[in-house]
């Protein structure tokens, strides 16, 4: 009987964990895309973001696969606005983040889906569905940007995050629950020297979710210029009202910790890079002034950075060890993570630049000048630094009581609100096997349990045995003796 029992429960743990390893994994299913006005859609499932095709306004997309989709997830070209999700007798209305690669979890799952474009022109470049699971990592469940911001990383164009400031996501995200947003001074879907680059947008994501960031970033309202080695041109060609106007709201709507943006020279002299490091020195000053920009003190209230940080600059300069192997990347260091993130920029990838510590590989200086993990305190609010720690003399919001979190003078206006995202991240591959590991660990610990129960009963049914052997002999003997 007891047998029976153990073997009984080991088979229903076992059920579990076969379970819970189908439901771990969700597979990337293989689907057909047609499109209600007749126009070819190869395009979309040929996992390539370069190539792209726009859709009219009520245009019809129907995807099918083999077996019930319950994700869908987009990589628009193009901001979609509002869009529709049909499946089975259901419609969710989506696109209330404004995500450029977009994941949706099916409210009603079906071999058939439709998507239903409301923009008139909206560009899609790839579109995949999955089965029911956790999704492979390499599928960016985006979160709505951070409210409050432990870190902002404020970058002129996207890979200056990865190339000049990449040390700082994978170390800190690495030490504990810290905040990092990233913000952009430059759109690459407007019009620049190069012309109209969308794609760098997508490389832009690509790069940060490889970085482990997965707060959406605040997108830039800047076309792309150049000019080298001089802050006077460099302004010239910009409206610096508007710069310095759009630096103040983006540190107002974050109230960030910790603000890090570029070299006061620009790192190797770009003039965007210049203009962006002088717009937040300037705009550090005034951000707690509600007279300075009061249409954004009056969206988000008023804000005074705690430390502001540059990149390479000397005084009371800091340098981030990124050649600790981290645990929540797979060992890889922070050098390793922002070098693999940097590959995804596929299109920066004959510049002279790259991701560097400033070092070789046996830890001499390497001559590289821009190194990712030296940064000089310019301002401070809380006292100098006396360690190698960006987030000294501070706490993390994720440690703060919440009457310590200080709020904005001024509700946030309803345009500015962002919607909740439409579907919650999934656990990190780190996360996933944590938790097998504690499944198991809860099941071997459930068999070691009826083990020792068993075993228990069995001694007591053995010495139940002998007393009772014990007893008969001596009833025996007594016998004997009486003859």
């Amino acid at each position: 009987m007891i047998k029976k029992i153990l073997f009984t429960t080991a088979a229903f743990l076992a059920c579990i964990l076969a379970a819970f390893a189908i439901k771990a994994h969700a597979e990337e299913l293989e689907i057909t895309v047609e499109s209600s006005d007749g126009y070819p859609t190869d395009i979309l499932t040929d996992d390539d973001f370069n190539t792209t095709d726009y859709y009219r306004d009520g245009t019809t997309i129907t995807i099918t696969a083999e077996e019930p989709i319950a994700y869908v997830y987009i990589k628009w070209d193009t901001i979609p606005g509002a869009w529709k999700l049909k499946s089975n007798a259901s419609t969710q209305t989506l696109g209330k983040n404004d995500f450029l690669h977009e994941l949706v979890k099916v409210e009603s799952p079906s071999p058939n889906v439709d998507i239903e474009i409301v923009e008139d022109h909206t560009y899609i470049a790839d579109i995949y569905a999955f089965s029911s699971g956790d999704l492979p990592d390499w599928v960016q469940t985006w979160e709505a940007p951070w409210e409050k911001a432990d870190f902002l990383i404020l970058s002129a164009h996207s890979d200056d995050e990865i190339l000049f400031m990449g040390s700082i996501a994978p170390t800190y995200l690495e030490k504990g629950d810290y905040r990092v947003q990233v913000a952009y001074l430059v759109d690459f879907s407007q019009e620049g020297v190069a012309g109209v680059e969308r794609y760098r947008r997508h490389e832009l994501l690509d790069g940060l979710w490889e970085l482990g960031i997965t707060h959406y970033p605040q997108l830039g309202e800047f076309t792309d210029k150049y000019s080298k080695y001089d802050l006077d041109e460099a302004m010239s060609l910009e409206d610096m009202d508007a710069v310095l106007g759009y630096v103040v709201r983006t540190i107002r709507r974050f109230k960030p910790q910790v603000v890090v943006t570029h070299d006061v020279d620009g790192e190797y002299g770009h003039g965007q890079h210049m203009v962006l490091s002088k717009a937040v020195r300037d705009a550090v000053e005034i951000t707690n002034d509600s007279t300075q920009y009061p249409e954004s003190a009056s969206t988000y209230g008023t804000w005074d950075v705690p430390k502001t940080y540059l990149h390479l600059y000397s005084e009371n300069q800091i340098e981030i060890d990124a050649r600790v192997p981290l645990d929540k990347y797979g060992g890889r260091t922070a050098l390793e993570v922002a070098q693999d993130a940097y590959r995804k920029h596929l299109s920066q990838q004959w510049m002279d630049f790259y991701v560097s510590d400033g070092y070789d590989d046996y830890g001499d200086p390497s001559g590289y000048e821009y190194s990712f993990a030296k940064f000089g305190l310019y301002r401070s609010t809380v006292g100098e630094d006396t360690g190698n720690d960006l987030m000294e003399h501070l706490t993390p919001y994720s440690e703060q009581a919440p009457e310590e979190i200080t709020e904005p003078t001024e509700e946030t206006s309803e345009e500015e609100t962002t919607a909740e995202p439409s579907v919650k991240p999934q656990p990190s591959g780190v996360k996933k096997w944590l938790k097998i590991a504690l499944i198991i660990v809860a099941v071997l610990i459930v068999i070691v349990i009826v083990l020792v129960v068993w075993s228990a009963m069995v001694r007591a049914k053995k010495r139940k045995l002998a007393e009772e052997r014990r007893r008969r002999r001596m009833q025996q003997q007594r016998r004997d003796r009486n003859r």
